[in-house]
Parts: C-alpha cells; structure tokens; sequence
C-alpha cells in the first residue's frame, strides 16, 4: 500500500539526522524558530519539517506534486489534523499492544499480530470516513482510490472474519513415515494439516502434503518431555502461517508510519501558516534558472511582528551566479541573507515563501558560512577555523549548491581578508556554485576583478541622506565611505532625541 502525499517513494519517514554541516546552516539562518512554532513539540513534525528541509531536491514535477498536496492540506486544516492525530494515536496504541511481539511461539505471533491487524483495519476505516470531503489534488484523490481499491467494504469484512479465526487458530500436524523390513522406519520432515478456514485465502496460504491414511496419538499429562518436543513442532508447523500474518503486520506498520511523517510535514506546515500575522504575502515557489523575488521577508522577524512592520525586498538575478551585498551596518544586510537561505529551504521543500513570488533554481544543497566568534577552547583563531570551515564545506560539496557567506573572513586585516575572499569566492563560483556574499571588505569589491572575469550582480543596504535606515536591500556599487558617516556621529552628532543606541554601529543585521 502506497501513501504516496508528498513523496511518491514513501521513504519520508526513514530516520533523518542533519550533518555538522546542515546543523551549522540551520543555527545561521535562525530556522529553530520557525521549527519550533511549526513542530509545537512533536518530535514526529520536528523530523519531518527537517526531512523536508534537508534532503536532496525533488524533481520539478514531484515538487509541483507536493505543493498540490500542501495547499490542498492548507484549505483542509481540520482534516489534516485529525488524520495526522489519528495516525499517531494508531501507531502508539499498537506499539503499547505489541510490545512482546519479539517474543513466544509461531501460534503466539499469529494470535497477536492479528489482534493488531484490527487495530489497523480499525483506523482505515476511519481514515475511509474522509474520503467525501472535497479534496482537490491528485495527491488525496489517488490515496483514497487506493484505500477503496484496497479495503471495500466486502474485503474489510472478510478481513476481520479472518482475524476472528486467527484469534483462536487450533492447527493439526502430521508426520508422514515409510516402514521397511524389520519394522524399521524413517519420519520424514514435519507435514502441515490446517482446518480449512479463510486464514488459509486471505494469508497466502500454506502448502500441504497428506497421506491417505494416519495414526493419532495421546501424550501423557506428565510426560514434560514429550509435550516441548511437541511444542517445537507445533512451532514449526505454525511458522509458514505466521510469516504471512507477519508480512501483513509489517505492511500495514510501514505505511502507518509513512502516513504519519508525511501528514506531520502538512501539520507543521498548517502550523506556521496559523502562526504568521495576517496580510503576510505567500507564495509558492517556482522553479528556474532566473531567479526573481518580489517582497521577499524574513519568516522570524514576522513570527513577532505585524506584517506591516517586516521590511520586503526584491531582487533579480539576471541568471548571475555570485551576488555581494555591501552598505552601512544595521541596514539589514544579515537579516536579508537570512530571509534569502530560509526562502530557499522552504520553497524548495514545497512549502510557501514570505514573498510576493519567489522564482529560484533547485539546489542539492543549501549551505552558510558566517563569521564565527573564537574558539572557546582557544585551540584556533577565527580566520583558521573560517577556513577550516570552508575547507569541510568544500570537501562534501554536491553541485548544485547554494553558499550564503556572510563577513567571511572578516577576522583578520581588511587586505588580507580581501584576498582570500575574492580568491575563495571565484574558485566556488567557477566550479559551478551559486553564491551570495554579504561583506564590508570594500577592497575586496574592487580586488575580485584581479581574480575573476566573472562579473557580480551588487547590492547595497540603503541608508538615507540623515543616516537612517530603511532596511532595503537595492541594487548598487559598494561605497568606500559606508562607515564614515556612522564614525562621524557616533563621535561628533549631537545627542538629541535620537533612537539609535551605541549597539547600532555593531554588525547584527
């Protein structure tokens, strides 16, 4: 059985872990917020909003699929809810039913997983009680053809006539013998003799070999020897039956538990749409070379504030594969990059975008290198461990990818950073990697040339004529004198009824 929502290999709920590397992304562009207002403390949501973030990028026509799927689940939130909390409720109450199931006899593992079954089939039917309500994508539509393909009302009750003979399954056994002079004789393996009830149709069966004629026997009641030796093949005899109830069990488990990680990712999404101040713009992704984005906004930042309040920017990528982004600090720089990586995950992952539109390219991975503080063990410095970073990210890169870097390399000298920047930066792009850089290193706008004949689409923070920022990211050279103005007032300017704090001329947007 197939479930098929959001992923069409139903692997969605194999067991996912970020790498050191996706772990670093994730705490740079700031997305446990946003996965803690989507999870609400499931782990089940958790693991699944990471899978989706995470994992290698889906063809165009399956993310299409998924977004089908999500913006079907978006119109139908209630429903989703309840299926995804029945589906977890089924789960736990057969893992709380079953937990001796490694144990006993082959007649035990029938009697008990047919019991399981039940709860399974139980909860189809319920899921089937959906199937009315007005789903639109092909997603839905096809899952619940499956479910009545699969599970009609005349096979749900044959099924549950079968349970009822598991349950009390009482089995024969036969060993067929040949005689020879002497009397001597020679028992052969182990012959299955089964009443014939419906367990034998609806489970596969389980083949038989008879005579025509045989001889019963009665084991005494204290002859303890003679009744294990019976047990063992009673054992062996009830084991082909077993597998099949098995297989049933475990068929059933799996697509349970894919129903459950692929209802979650919907949950979670459902989630953060319910979270997000009204009059946020959303959209869902397109997919292409150019890369275009209207009113683009940082999914944090409207988590706390009022959507009118979150500044939005648009750009154009004129299918150029390094953007800089330069300008005064506190302009926004940082946040915007932010927004740039958490836009990408999401809408690559068939979720919406905080955009107005939100065209982009499908990257196989999305990675970040910000400038990090000193090593609290202070075995390396700053710039040895950015470049030992950028050497591990250069070590399991796969193409095609995305690198956010912001200030790299920031750590030492404005002439030695340039350097190595502009020398990194065009090494990456050459190979074929997509990379937007926030900097300040205005040498390294002028010494990138030196290196590359590759020409960078610029960005600058706007700040107006009084010094204040807008918080708009618009297209620009970078200024040699972006600091100056700030330097000049945070000295000189006087000292009345200003809204800036000495903390403005740090480096936090």
């Amino acid at each position: 059985m197939k479930v098929q929502l959001i992923d069409l290999t139903d692997t969605f709920a194999t067991p996912f872990k970020l790498t050191q590397i996706q772990q670093l992304t994730y705490q740079e562009l700031e997305l446990e917020p946003v996965l803690s207002v989507m999870a609400k403390n499931d782990e089940h949501i958790q693991q699944a909003v990471l899978t989706g973030w995470f994992t290698s990028m889906l063809p165009t026509e399956q993310l299409k699929y998924r977004q089908a799927t999500i913006r079907d689940a978006l119109s139908n939130a209630k429903l989703i809810q309840e299926l995804y909390q029945l589906s977890d409720t089924t789960i736990l109450q057969v893992i709380d039913e079953g937990w001796g199931l490694l144990m006993g006899s082959a007649s035990y593992q029938v009697s008990s997983k047919a019991n399981l079954i039940k709860i399974f089939l139980q909860a189809i039917e319920k899921i089937q009680a959906q199937a009315a309500n007005n789903w639109q994508s092909t997603a839905f539509k096809h899952f619940f053809q499956r479910l009545a393909q699969t599970f009609s009302q005349e096979k749900l009750k044959q099924m549950y006539q079968v349970i009822a003979s598991l349950g009390d399954y009482s089995p024969s056994y036969a060993f067929s013998t040949n005689l020879f002079d002497g009397l001597q004789g020679k028992m052969s393996e182990l012959d299955y003799y089964t009443k014939q009830t419906r367990a034998t149709q609806f489970f596969k069966g389980v083949q038989m070999q008879l005579s025509t004629n045989f001889v019963s026997f009665v084991i005494g009641d204290r002859d303890d020897n003679s009744s294990q030796a019976l047990g063992r093949y009673e054992n062996r005899a009830m084991w082909g039956l077993a597998t099949e109830v098995s297989n049933t069990f475990n068929e059933l488990r799996h697509f349970f538990n894919e129903l459950r990680a692929q209802l979650a990712f919907m949950q979670g999404v459902i989630n953060l749409k319910q979270a997000l101040p009204e009059n946020t713009p959303l959209s869902f992704a397109e997919y292409s070379l150019e890369i275009k984005i209207v009113d683009l906004r940082n999914v944090v930042l409207l988590l706390n504030h009022p959507a009118r309040d979150v500044v939005g920017n648009s750009f154009t990528s004129n299918r150029k594969p390094l953007w800089i982004i330069s300008g005064a600090n506190q302009g926004g720089k940082t946040t915007t990059l932010r927004s740039l990586g958490q836009a990408q995950l999401m809408g690559q992952s068939g979720m919406f975008v905080a955009a107005q539109s939100f065209n982009c390219n499908k990257f196989k991975q999305v990675v970040t290198h910000f400038k990090r503080e000193e090593d609290t063990q202070l075995n390396t410095g700053k710039l040895a461990e950015e470049l030992q970073r950028m050497q591990r990210i250069i070590a399991n890169l796969q193409q095609p990818a995305l690198i956010l870097m912001n200030e790299s390399f920031s750590s030492t000298n404005e002439h030695e950073g340039s350097i190595i920047n502009s020398q990194i930066m065009a090494g990456l792009v050459n190979s074929g990697v997509t990379l937007i850089a926030v900097t300040h290193q205005y040498e390294f706008s002028k010494m990138f040339a030196s290196y590359s004949k590759i020409t960078p689409l610029y960005f600058r923070a706007e700040r107006q004529a009084d010094g204040q920022r807008s918080f708009k990211i618009i297209p620009g050279q970078p200024r040699e004198t972006s600091y100056g103005l700030d330097i000049f007032n945070r000295f000189f300017a006087p000292k009345t009824n200003e809204k800036t704090t000495g903390d403005d001329i740090e480096e936090s947007n």
